[in-house]
């Protein structure tokens, strides 16, 4: 019988409020029943797990990861990512059933990461390929949430429940005003969570994209969680000098200004920071990121 990891259930418990403790009560069932549907057996849990119980696996399909979503909205629209994806450029879905909120995954082997796999001068060119190949055209009515949904939310959630310093109050202001300029609701598919960490190396030599967490809007903004990941330095603080670098390089493999990729990277860097508010974030660290927000606003070309 597989163990959940108690370290997991305190964090699901803890992560998820109220729905928390009746999702661990009934994982264990689920995973019974994901194993026994799509006959998974050599089923190890994988180390450690976030907001999702993941294992590897062996299946009629080959080796696989079965996936099970925590009670949060955004499982339900990974599911839906994966199959308009298709396996382009993304992990294959070989199940998904809705219900169990599972889904079973293609195991991308070696699976090491870009961020480990390459020299950063190609982490970037591999990286921009993916930001300009991976978004495609969507229908309107496709029931995911859009950028704009994202940015009233989170910006929302910010004024009413906490108390941000006015630094951050201003990049707020200027992140709703850029907005404007980059058609938030407009129809195509963005992974919105494209890191190095969420880029892993083939068999073939090729690259392959999990974790989506599926959202529409324009495709220059699937730019900016990338160039987040990238500018920063040992520390992982923001390396202003080297944005500009990543900025400029972007700008030119996606013909884009770069008043667009900046405006694209500062809205993702706000938005960030609002999450992490409800993260609980330690105040240093939100400190820090005021300060890293205001210093692109500056940096962004009239």
């Amino acid at each position: 019988m597989v163990q959940i990891p108690e370290y997991f259930k305190k964090k699901a418990r803890r992560q998820f409020g109220n729905k928390g403790p009746r999702w661990v009560e009934g994982l264990s069932k689920t995973l019974s029943k994901c194993i026994n549907r799509w006959q998974l057996c050599d089923v190890k849990v994988v180390a450690d797990l976030s907001i999702n119980f993941l294992c590897y696996a062996t299946s009629p399909h080959g080796e696989v990861v079965l996936k099970i979503e925590g009670p949060h909205s955004e499982g339900k629209t990974e599911m839906l990512a994966l199959e308009l994806y298709r396996g382009r450029n993304v992990c294959l879905p070989l199940e998904i059933d809705y219900d169990l909120d599972a889904i079973l995954l293609e195991r991308v082997v070696p699976g090491i990461s870009l961020r480990k796999a390459v020299s950063e001068v190609e982490q970037l060119r591999i990286g921009v390929q993916l930001v300009r190949d991976l978004p495609i055209p969507v229908d309107s009515a496709t029931p995911l949430p859009c950028y704009q949904n994202w940015l009233d939310r989170a910006f929302s959630s910010m004024r009413e429940r906490y108390n941000p310093s006015e630094s951050f109050r201003n990049s707020i202001y200027a992140a709703e005003e850029m907005a404007a300029e980059i058609p938030m609701n407009g129809g195509s598919l963005l992974h919105g969570d494209l890191h190095h960490d969420n880029i892993l190396l083939g068999s073939q030599g090729e690259w392959k994209v999990i974790d989506p967490q599926g959202v529409i809007g324009a495709p220059v903004m699937e730019c900016g969680r990338f160039i987040q990941n990238h500018a920063v330095d040992g520390h992982n603080r923001l390396d202003l000098q080297k944005a500009y670098g990543t900025v400029n390089y972007v700008a030119s493999v996606l013909e884009q200004s770069q008043r667009k990729i900046w405006i694209a990277f500062f809205i993702l860097h706000v938005l960030s920071f609002c999450w992490g508010y409800e993260m609980n974030y330690t105040s240093t660290k939100l400190k820090k990121g005021a300060g890293e927000c205001a210093a692109i606003l500056e940096a962004i070309p009239g």
